[in-house]
């Protein structure tokens, strides 16, 4: 009787033999379909109002930073007050994940947000409307957002609403 070697020339034999082993590795795991239940949710939240899915994928601690904001937000109930002025504020708020990055316990969102300001909110409403792009980490503990980290260019933001800076006095 012939053996596999007899039959397979050598350099057949050890690619099979490669690729066999490369077939028994153990998949990478999948840190998408564990943490996007989160991303969807605040992308909802954020867009629609509906704050129901935060519940599940927040977690009650969540702090969220931004630019601006003299104090992080504390709380999902902090949260929900933030998302809730923006979308008084801006009534057509819309915010567009253009990519979405997953590692084991993050992710990573580059995002677009388009509005008018028509709505009260902390400065009276100037009626234009806002192009911003930025970036947003979401930080997760036992499958929970604790953290959202929002990076953004607000002095850009503030120049499409019609504010300018001026120079200090000297």
């Amino acid at each position: 009787m012939r053996t596999v070697r007899q039959l397979i020339p050598t350099g057949l034999l050890t690619a099979g033999l490669v690729l066999l082993a490369g077939a028994c590795q153990p998949a990478a795991p999948n840190h998408e379909a564990a943490l996007r239940p989160a991303v969807d949710a605040i992308r909802e939240a954020w867009n629609a109002g509906n704050m129901d899915g935060l519940d599940a994928h927040f977690s009650a601690d969540v702090m969220r930073r931004a630019p601006g904001a003299a104090v992080p937000s504390q709380g999902l109930d902090g949260l929900k007050a933030v998302i809730t002025q923006f979308r008084t504020a801006y009534p057509d708020f819309r915010i567009v994940f253009d990519d979405v990055w997953y590692t084991e316990n993050n992710a990573f969102a580059r995002w677009t947000v388009t509005g008018t300001n028509t709505g009260p909110g902390e400065t009276p409403p100037t009626g234009k409307a806002i192009t911003i792009s930025g970036l947003t980490r979401l930080q997760y503990e036992n499958g929970m957002a604790v953290m959202e980290d929002v990076y953004f260019d607000t002095m850009g933001w503030l120049q499409q609403l019609g504010y300018t800076v001026s120079p200090p006095t000297m």
